[in-house]
């Protein structure tokens, strides 16, 4: 049984290190090769938790944006990562000020253009 729980841990650990690594690469991409341009915040999903032994609510939010390529095509993508906050070159982002109808600026990969990033008011 022991054996079991180890390779599933050794599992876990070599999945969650190719995921970070992939998202790695995604976000060097985009830095290096991203296209920038105005989109739109078109959807906004929100989830409330609460905390049951500190009794701390919190809200994440998920923005989804709708941009046009260089091409012409309109493609709606997910743009944050869940947080009301993010931090960027130690700064922090609120995104909580976003509403549906909010123009971000953003980049995206020409070759995966689900792949974006908020342009953080100028910081790279």
């Amino acid at each position: 049984m022991e054996k079991i729980i180890i390779g599933i841990l050794i599992a876990a650990a070599v999945a969650a290190i190719i995921l970070i690594l992939i998202t790695a690469k995604r976000n060097r991409d985009l830095k290096d090769s991203g296209v920038e341009t105005d989109a739109v915040v078109t959807r906004i999903w929100e989830n409330t938790s609460t905390d049951p032994d500190t009794l701390v609510t919190t809200t994440d939010y998920v923005y989804f944006v709708t941009y046009r390529t260089d091409d012409g095509d309109t493609v709606e993508a997910r743009l944050a990562s869940g947080k009301s906050v993010e931090t960027y070159k130690d700064q922090e982002f609120w995104y909580g000020d976003l509403h549906e109808g909010s123009v971000v600026r953003i980049k995206y990969l020409p070759s995966k253009p689900k792949y974006v990033i908020r342009i953080m008011d100028g910081v790279e």
